[in-house]
Formats: C-alpha cells, structure tokens, sequence
C-alpha cells in the first residue's frame, strides 16, 4: 500500500510534541499502528498512549493551544485504563490513553508504550502490544493482520522494521517513562520475602560479577540460547547480560550489556533488583549472579551477539518447565518474576 489516507496530522503531531515536552514517553496505536505497517489504507482517527503520570498528560494537554480537551470513561467495555482524554479536532478526535490496561475476565493486563518505529514523525507503538489489545478487545480481524505481520513480515524483511531511517536519533531524544512514584533501583538487601530462600552472599574477592536482565513483555519472558560452542554454560537457556566491569555499578553494567546485545535503551528506573545468586564451589566455574527485572526499554530486540546467544525467543511460564536452564534456580526465578512477586 503507498497511499494512506489519515486525518490532518497536525493536531496529533502537536498531542506528541506536547507530551514529550513533559517528559511522557507517547505512541501512536490503532490503525495509525496498522498503516504504519502497511496493513491498512485508512487512519479514521489516532490513538495514543503513554504511561505517564495522569497529572503530567493533564497539564502537557492544557499547553496545546487552540484545541479543546476533554476527560472521558476509562473503565467501559473491558478497558481498566487509568485515564483517557480525548483531544478535539475539526473532524477527528485524537484519543489520549493514559496507563493503557484491558479486563482479562477479572484480571487486568497493562499495556504498555513502547515505541520501535517512525513514521510521518509520529512515533509508533509495539505491534506485539496491540496484538494482545486487540484480541482482548474482540477485535479479531486487526488482530489476525497484526499476527500475519509478526509471524511473516518482519522475519522476511527485518531491516525495514528494525532500523527505520531516523529512528536511533528520535529514541535516543525520547525520555524515559514515570510507571509510578516507587523507586525503580531497590538495593538488593530489600529484596521480596517470596525470593529469599534463593539469595546467596555477595561479590567475593576474585569472583567474577555477572549482571542479568529479565525483559518481560506482558506474560513472557526473553531468554537466549547459549551457543553449543561457548565454554562455559553451551547449549542453554540464559537470561541477556554479562560480566560486570571494573568501575561499573550492577546497573550500569546491565543498561550497557543490554544495549550492546540486544540494542536495547534501558533507564535505571526502568530496572528492579530480583535476586543474587552465589554460584560454584570456589573453583574456576564460580561467579555471582545478579538477576534484575526491566521493566521498560526503548527500540526494538535485536540481536548483536549471535557468537553468543544463537537464538532469541520468548516464553510463558507454561513454556518455562522443558527447558535447559542456564542455571538451576532460573525456572522457580522466572516463574516469581512473571507473576510479579
């Protein structure tokens, strides 16, 4: 498809600008997501979504000037949204979805703003996030476009998703989100009592220091396959990191290893202390282990360390109990983190 038909840019672009001038990470969804991809024709009007706190996004709102903004349910027909304005324009409404959550029968499920492309300057959210969203909704047709697309479109022709022109410049701008008011580092002498049967000492003299991240994208988890011919650890699964370098602060070193290995931007905030494991008998094999969750992240998973990691994939806890973990704990860790504790 190369023509697209969508309402007048100009008031969404100003919605964008104006929420990102508040520090609130925005993305385009809906069928603004779906032409994005080329999977429909026509934008009747534009959704977006950030996960701002509700009274930043209200006083980003009242700064466009010359648009009329109003609040509206957020909480009908199966959505659990925090918060939900809509911004009026001559003939189309930009709708403003603050803490984008749907109903799973009596479950909430958040969903969150992650953006992974450009385009017309707007930028755009997760397909894997509206795909969720849509069959929640019901709305299966836009959801079976979404899958086809995961499933075919972006393995055939990777680089045009994974590196749009311009989009390592917009993202490295965007700032990071606010989810909430707890602090996002917690130390690790404060961990969840449901974990503290599989903590250990920390950091002995001489032992290496390797730092983790737990990615979790709604009910699944990343992990990597570790290459057959890797010395240590061949052949299993294994959550993305690496060794901490001298200098380097646990965090520190987990954001740089996730950009360096998947291409990811992580904000410290963005990142919470799960676990610290002491590995080995002494010898040689022995290192500690520190597992965080992330939260959040910026850009789109890709993977720079295929010498490494050969494969990457996603799990539910369903997907978890058959795998060869990197480490014994993983599989017990992993199911904690998917179910928040």
């Amino acid at each position: 498809m190369t023509a697209v038909l969508t309402p007048p840019l100009s008031v969404v672009a100003a919605v964008v600008a104006a929420l990102q001038a508040h520090d609130a990470v925005v993305a385009v969804g809906g069928s603004g997501l779906l032409a994005a991809l080329g999977l429909v024709d026509a934008v009747r009007d534009w959704d977006v979504t950030t996960d701002a706190a509700t009274q930043a996004v209200e006083a980003a709102l009242a700064d466009v000037p010359g648009l009329t903004v109003t609040a509206a349910p957020s909480g009908e027909a199966g959505y659990a949204t925090r918060a939900r304005f809509l911004v009026h324009g001559i003939d189309h409404d930009v709708d403003v979805l603050v803490g984008f959550a749907l109903l799973d029968h009596e479950h909430v499920v958040s969903l969150p703003t992650r953006v992974t492309r450009m385009w017309r300057g707007l930028p755009i959210a997760d397909p894997a996030v509206w795909l969720r969203a849509y069959r929640l909704l019901g709305r299966h047709q836009r959801a079976d476009l979404l899958q086809r697309w995961l499933d075919g479109d972006a393995r055939q022709h990777p680089s045009s998703w994974l590196k749009p022109a311009g989009l390592a410049s917009q993202l490295r701008r965007l700032p990071g989100r606010l989810v909430d008011d707890r602090p996002a580092v917690a130390p690790l002498d404060c961990l969840q009592p449901s974990m503290a049967g599989l903590l250990r000492t920390c950091c002995d003299a001489g032992v290496p220091h390797v730092v983790v991240g737990a990615l979790v994208d709604l009910d699944r988890i990343l992990l990597g396959h570790r290459s057959p011919s890797r010395r240590w650890y061949p052949d299993v699964w294994d959550l993305p990191g690496g060794h901490v370098e001298q200098g380097e602060s646990e965090v520190e070193a987990l954001i740089r290893e996730l950009r360096e290995e998947l291409d990811l931007r992580v904000l410290e905030r963005d990142v919470v202390a799960v676990a610290r494991l002491h590995l080995g008998d002494g010898s040689e094999s022995s290192l500690t282990l520190s597992i965080w969750r992330v939260r959040h992240w910026q850009g789109v998973i890709t993977n720079r360390a295929p010498d490494e990691h050969d494969l990457l994939r996603w799990f539910t806890a369903g997907d978890l109990a058959g795998l060869a973990p990197a480490h014994a704990d993983y599989p017990s860790l992993l199911q904690g983190v998917l179910e928040g504790r």
